[in-house]
């Protein structure tokens, strides 16, 4: 994890929200969160969670009530008390949002058999509402031989805007190589989970000649347009912020742009949760990392 000033320059994590980290470490936070929602009636979270995305909360119930609280549990359990202090920027987010403060990050994996002697792709990741930075970046460090560099939006809202992707290249790219890291400028990409596709139709309108490929993972595409970023879409038939991708494919292809999408009928919001063995060889494949 890396905190960043103005300039987007490196500096140093901030005392009070280390140590908001540290008693209260995000893995555990969020296992207690997805364990207390799992036994919470069905017809109580409407109204104790109409504010957090009450639609999305039901689609975590309707799943733990039937049997796939497992691909929520794992993830967790695996990071649960591992006695380490990642600073997740989530905290910093929240004190943005609640105090007025202007933190700014991004979250930094190497790719598993990092060398020197090797340019490697860099996959750009824009969370969703609320996410968890631990679950996503344990999730995305399955791809193969390539930088996985999660980007966040201010507050914990998920929105991104024109400023929030051109930090990408003012800011992230530059702190990259000023690490020393070996990364590969024609092979860079953007995954947008969730609210997090505000970060992909940004970067589709408006800076798709510098990324190989655009991915939507649960949200909507709404640019459509000859590109040169080949679009990726990926989504579930339950769920309704993927409702156009299939129509989006289309039209995006009759405008001569390369697109592949990963569908299952029978999936919802969390299709990325239950789907996680699919979406990383399809995304190993179609951004060509393997």
């Amino acid at each position: 994890m890396v905190y960043l000033n103005s300039k987007g320059q490196k500096t140093s994590t901030p005392l009070s929200i280390y140590v908001v980290k540290a008693l209260f470490p995000e893995e555990e936070v969020m296992n207690i969160c997805l364990k207390a929602t799992a036994i919470l009636p069905p017809s109580k979270l409407s109204p104790i969670f109409k504010n957090l995305g009450s639609r999305f909360i039901r689609d975590a119930q309707k799943d733990f009530w039937n049997g796939k609280a497992i691909g929520f549990y794992i993830p967790y359990n695996q990071l649960s008390w591992q006695g380490s202090n990642p600073e997740s920027f989530a905290i910093a987010q929240a004190y943005n949002e609640f105090i007025g403060g202007n933190y700014n990050g991004v979250y930094i994996t190497k790719p598993k058999h990092y060398s020197t002697s090797k340019n490697y792709p860099v996959v750009f990741f824009a969370h969703g509402y609320l996410g968890s930075w631990e679950f996503y970046q344990g999730f995305f460090s399955s791809l193969e031989d390539c930088f996985i560099v999660s980007i966040a939006t201010r507050d914990l809202s998920g929105i991104f805007g024109y400023e929030d992707i051109n930090k990408i290249f003012k800011h992230y790219l530059p702190l990259l190589k000023k690490e020393g890291y070996n990364i590969d400028k024609s092979q860079l990409h953007l995954i947008g989970l969730s609210n997090g596709g505000t970060a992909a139709n940004v970067a589709l309108r408006s800076f798709d000649n510098q990324f190989q490929t655009i991915t939507y993972i649960s949200t909507s595409c709404d640019v459509i347009k000859q590109s040169h970023a080949k679009v990726v879409l990926m989504g579930g038939g339950k769920d309704v912020s993927s409702s156009n991708l299939f129509g989006a494919s289309r039209k995006l292809q009759r405008h001569g742009t390369k697109t592949a999408i990963l569908f299952d009928e029978d999936e919802n919001h969390y299709f990325m949760v239950h789907q996680k063995e699919r979406m990383i060889d399809f995304l190993n494949k179609e951004l060509e990392l393997i």
